[in-house]
């Protein structure tokens, strides 16, 4: 029963995701055609900052309601203080990353000034997107986090090309911020619906509260500039055409991982539970059944994207076929990540929070030292090389670990998955 749910769910988020890449993959190709290479890597520099300071905003506290509502309603309070929380650390954020950007020059001046309201509602979207999806509405979690950013992100793209005379009056960035301020709101509606609550601006606990969601702050963090080094690396010792080219190359492969995240949506409150209350053979159970489908709908996406590879990225501009190397690594480097199984949420719902942190800090080390050292010689394919070792980094690690301390490995397929 709980094997059809799970995998019920799971289809359900992964049906909806897929809706979600369609408008993404419309997205990315309408900008890519009407602003080229260069102008989509800009808009990925910023649309990268302000990822990262969003996740220094929030200081973990997503995470940590996802695993505390799921075990404790009465906590439904601590939504309000965690968004009160979040908007005076994007004023902090922004303001240091001003004080840098003088030095540095990564964004351009103009652009720096969206960022304030952009890293709040990023913020905002993921504190209340988690928070529904404690309470296992993945579906809802899904539309927030996936779907709604890139439906208006076209919706507005469309409106200014048929508009404006001269599409270029408007950014790339500026449609972002745009589309950001109204799935925000939209986010603060949906929170309105399923989660009402009085809350407590500043509850007697917060410095333990905070104390507690810190180790998901420096795990997200550390998982999201690992995520980013490689992009960075290029628009530092690169250009913006080259982090274009990649960038579109990245986003494809990140296609093949959709299955385990989808199942993942519903698993991460499941694995709370079922730790919280020693049930392991139950984790273990639910766990092994979910991984082979997962990586079997990967296998699938792998195999489409490599037969046709020269048609899909001619599709976005004839440009990006110089990425056709970096597709087929990275899609080499997803499929390893969906085969060993849902193991960053296995370690972030139980014990392995501070583990899986010494886990990324060694990937991200070796992750950002073969980016310097393969990206002067081997450019966009030395990105997505360094990229492939970081991956088999993490995974190799959390998989061993989750064996010693859970019992089990969570492999899609082998003899160690009996």
């Amino acid at each position: 029963m709980l094997k059809d749910t799970l995998l019920k769910s799971g289809y359900q988020v992964l049906v909806l995701r897929i809706i979600g890449v369609a408008f993404v993959t419309v997205l990315t190709w309408l900008m890519t055609k009407l602003y080229g290479a260069t102008k989509y890597g800009d808009f990925v520099a910023f649309s990268m900052c302000v990822q990262i300071l969003s996740m220094l905003a929030v200081l973990g506290l997503d995470q940590y309601l996802l695993r505390e509502l799921s075990r404790d309603s009465t906590k439904n309070k601590l939504i309000g203080w965690s968004l009160l929380v979040c908007l005076l650390s994007s004023i902090l954020w922004t303001g240091i990353f001003y004080l840098l950007n003088g030095y540095i020059q990564f964004l351009d001046p103009s652009l720096v000034k969206m960022l304030g309201l952009s890293t709040f509602m990023l913020g905002l979207i993921r504190i209340i997107a988690e928070s529904l999806r404690s309470k296992g509405k993945g579906l809802l979690h899904t539309t927030l986090s996936q779907f709604l950013l890139p439906l208006f992100s076209i919706i507005l793209l469309l409106i200014f090309y048929y508009l404006l005379d001269e599409l270029s009056t408007v950014s790339l960035e500026q449609i972002y911020y745009l589309s950001l301020i109204i799935v925000g709101l939209s986010a603060g509606i949906l929170l309105a619906i399923y989660l009402p609550h009085r809350p407590k601006l500043w509850p007697s606990s917060s410095g333990q509260i905070i104390q507690q969601s810190l180790p998901f702050l420096w795990l997200g963090s550390m998982l999201l500039v690992n995520e980013w080094a490689d992009k960075i690396c290029l628009k530092t010792m690169r250009d913006s055409y080259e982090l274009g080219q990649y960038s579109l190359a990245n986003r494809l492969s990140q296609f093949i991982a959709f299955p385990l995240m989808a199942f993942n949506i519903g698993l991460a409150p499941k694995v709370s539970n079922y730790f919280n209350n020693s049930d392991i053979a139950s984790l273990r159970s639910t766990v092994r059944k979910i991984s082979r489908p997962a990586f079997l709908l990967a296998l699938g996406i792998l195999a489409f994207l490599l037969l046709f590879d020269d048609f899909i990225l001619n599709f976005f501009g004839h440009e990006f076929i110089e990425a056709k190397m970096v597709l087929l690594i990275l899609g080499i480097a997803q499929a390893v990540n969906v085969f060993f199984g849902p193991v960053g949420v296995l370690m972030k719902m139980t014990d392995g929070v501070k583990m899986f942190q010494y886990i990324i800090l060694i990937a991200l080390l070796a992750n950002v030292v073969l980016n310097i050292v393969l990206i002067p010689n081997y450019g966009i394919n030395g990105a997505a090389m360094a990229t492939l070792v970081s991956i088999c980094l993490i995974n190799g690690m959390a998989a061993l670990w989750i064996k010693k301390k859970l019992g089990f490995f969570s492999l899609a397929i082998g003899k160690w998955n009996d």
